[in-house]
């Protein structure tokens, strides 16, 4: 692709297929035409044209504005239709270097730690976000590229959100699902104690969403956003704060797209009509659920013990809550648990009967003893594996 320079501007013109991409001034310009052959003959016409007005070809690449990058929609797509997979990832990364953008190297780099744990490997990255801060991030880049950051970067990409209780939740989420290193964002935690931050965040959360964690002191007043997001796949909701009626009832809605659920809930909040037609539906393909909800844990467990979701369950979590009749249930149909390989719950909160019921079965027991996200519980928390 030709490269010019006259004195102080540089200039691009790629052909890609039936378009001109043509970089200039620090910005890019795309012109379509009716075939790849069109395409050609305007290319070699709009060069000729800058050579006789001076230009001279150089091997300088010409710099993209912060906010203004090249994009292939068909590549894109494929990586939107699965965002794990990193083939994808790898055919749309060449793309990006034969256009000399620095998201290329980055998603090889980060491709690259994905296949070995490569300590250069990870400081290269590290150096490459750092010296390419502008262009990959622009307005956002703002924010420090550590730790302390809300974003996590995967295949080049800003691939997980994590908001602590800000203010400025919904406008940096404005920002974000409008810049280019946020097109793949699949994986949000929102840990926001305001009831209208928390609705504002939820509203400008993108349609490729496949994990979103809820956590949050704030009353939560509604949740039926949730059902726009159609790749939904993994939801956990803890509210700290008694929940009004209704809230929970858009779940058994999207259940059918869900593969996990984690609910945590006050002890005195029981939305059982709300929640009951979940475990009843038999087009549901959840493999992981968490009840941590102590007022809803016994119908709960009834209800999956006795209905269609045993059978497909690989992982229970009931940690924290004090199940009676919901694990007589349990274990009297403990064979309807074909698939059931961990069961997370606290010992002490069971009669001792229970942990020597279930030690011969070939579930993997994780003893909880308490919930990190809790803000009212100071205590140091882990979870003890018993084999």
């Amino acid at each position: 692709m030709p490269r010019l320079r006259l004195d102080a501007e540089l200039c691009e013109i790629a052909q890609d297929g039936a378009r001109l991409l043509i970089t200039a001034g620090g910005k890019q310009t795309i012109r379509k035409f009716i075939s790849a052959d069109h395409a050609k003959v305007q290319h070699d016409k709009l060069v000729g044209e800058k050579l006789a007005a001076g230009w001279q070809l150089t091997t300088e690449p010409a710099p993209l504005q912060a906010d203004v990058e090249p994009r292939e929609p068909t590549l894109e797509a494929a990586i939107l239709a699965d965002p794990y997979d990193t083939s994808a990832y790898a055919v749309y990364g060449d793309w990006y270097q034969t256009r000399h953008h620095p998201r290329g190297e980055l998603i090889a780099l980060q491709l690259a730690e994905e296949d070995r744990d490569d300590d250069k490997v990870k400081a290269a990255t590290r150096k490459h976000l750092a010296r390419y801060k502008a262009e990959l991030l622009g307005e956002l880049a703002r924010f420090d590229l550590d730790d302390s950051s809300p974003f996590a970067w995967r295949f080049g990409f800003i691939h997980r959100l994590e908001l602590d209780d800000a203010g400025f939740a919904a406008g940096l989420l404005r920002k974000l699902m409008s810049h280019p290193s946020g097109r793949v964002l699949v994986e949000a935690r929102l840990r926001l104690h305001d009831a209208r931050h928390l609705a504002e965040a939820l509203g400008q959360l993108g349609p490729n969403l496949r994990e979103l964690e809820i956590i949050t002191i704030a009353q939560i007043v509604s949740l039926d956003g949730l059902a726009s997001f159609e790749k939904l796949r993994k939801l956990s909701v803890k509210s700290y704060s008694p929940m009004p009626p209704s809230v929970l009832a858009v779940v058994p809605e999207i259940a059918p797209r869900l593969e996990s659920f984690d609910l945590s809930l006050e002890p005195e909040d029981a939305p059982w009509r709300d929640l009951a037609p979940l475990f009843a539906r038999t087009d549901v393909t959840l493999r992981h659920l968490g009840v941590r909800a102590p007022a809803l844990v016994d119908r709960a467990l009834v209800a999956i013990a006795e209905g269609p979701l045993a059978p497909q369950l690989e992982s229970l979590d009931i940690a924290l809550t004090d199940p009676d009749d919901g694990m007589r249930a349990l274990l009297a149909n403990i064979d309807r648990f074909a698939k059931l390989r961990t069961l997370a719950l606290s010992f002490d909160r069971v009669v001792p009967k229970v942990i020597v019921a279930l030690r011969p079965t070939k579930i993997r027991l994780v003893n909880v003893r308490a919930d990190p996200d809790d803000p009212g519980d100071p205590d140091d928390h882990y979870d003890e594996v018993v084999e």
